[in-house]
């Protein structure tokens, strides 16, 4: 438990050091970081030993997240669609250079943590940048709040469902994924975090904002209910796929806390969706 605490203060120290910094490039270079890391983590439970398979991987993991954001600084810009179909076909013909000790799935699992994974911690990247994206929309300050409503929704829907659970649970919710997750929990997580959202929303709204924001209660309404929702979805997909590899955490990174994909599992389900409202609501 001292452990576990320890590890939880350092990384809170961490997420903070980020979020101040978030208009520097040290956000940037800390997304890659996250990301390079998960994906490292999922090829490391599905057994993927090729070195051939896995640095590819891992540089595409660590370049992608930020892209979007240098591509137009590379001398010709390549279409992101020819680009991902001739990775692919490379990752291929790496597996036949190493089919003896790769099998099939295994190339699979690396493709989906390359290219999802990334493109998942992206959107935080997308996010971070929507004053800019949508300059006469949102405020820098507007932009900071974003972040931290993607992190709340995460984050505190799994520790409300967790004290939720552990004096109400009954009913089991995925008793054969996660037993010790509930109905009850995930119930008091969804209201607890909607409500916690709502409540920060209006005195960032009134004493940050100045009484005005492009970000009406509807949305964050809305969007605090969903992205709730689709944080348990996140965790309990993270938790199918430790239980297929047989795996209590993805790595050890945080003592006491397991990898990088164990704590930011919510997060790289709520980033993409979140980033995808806010681009729907300014078409």
């Amino acid at each position: 438990m001292k452990t576990r605490v320890i590890s939880g203060i350092v990384a809170a120290i961490i997420g903070i050091g980020a979020v101040v910094l978030m208009l520097t490039p040290v956000y940037s270079i800390f997304i890659a970081f996250l990301s390079a890391v998960a994906t490292y983590e999922i090829m490391n439970v599905a057994q993927i030993k090729s070195k051939l398979i896995m640095t590819p991987a891992i540089v595409l993991s660590a370049i992608m997240p930020n892209y979007f954001e240098y591509k137009s600084m590379l001398p010709f810009e390549i279409p992101e669609d020819a680009f991902l179909a001739l990775y692919v076909m490379l990752m291929l013909a790496f597996m036949l250079k190493v089919h003896k000790n790769t099998r099939f799935e295994q190339v699979a699992v690396a493709l989906y943590a390359s290219i999802f994974v990334p493109y998942a911690f992206s959107s935080l990247v997308t996010l971070r940048d929507i004053h800019v994206n949508y300059e006469d929309v949102y405020t820098k300050k507007e932009t900071v709040y974003i972040i931290l409503f993607a992190l709340f929704c995460a984050f505190l829907t799994d520790t409300f469902a967790y004290f939720v659970g552990v004096k109400f649970g009954k009913h089991k919710m995925a008793p054969v994924v996660s037993p010790k997750k509930s109905v009850e929990g995930a119930i008091g997580g969804l209201v607890l975090s909607s409500a916690f959202n709502i409540a920060v929303f209006a005195g960032v709204r009134e004493w940050v904002f100045g009484g005005e924001s492009a970000f009406s209660f509807a949305f964050i309404i809305i969007m605090s209910v969903v992205l709730s929702a689709v944080s348990m979805l996140g965790d309990l997909s993270a938790s199918l796929l430790k239980r297929n590899f047989g795996i209590k955490d993805f790595g050890n990174i945080m003592p006491g806390h397991g990898g990088i994909m164990d704590r930011f599992d919510s997060l790289i389900f709520v980033a993409p969706v979140l980033a995808a409202a806010i681009k729907f609501v300014n078409m």
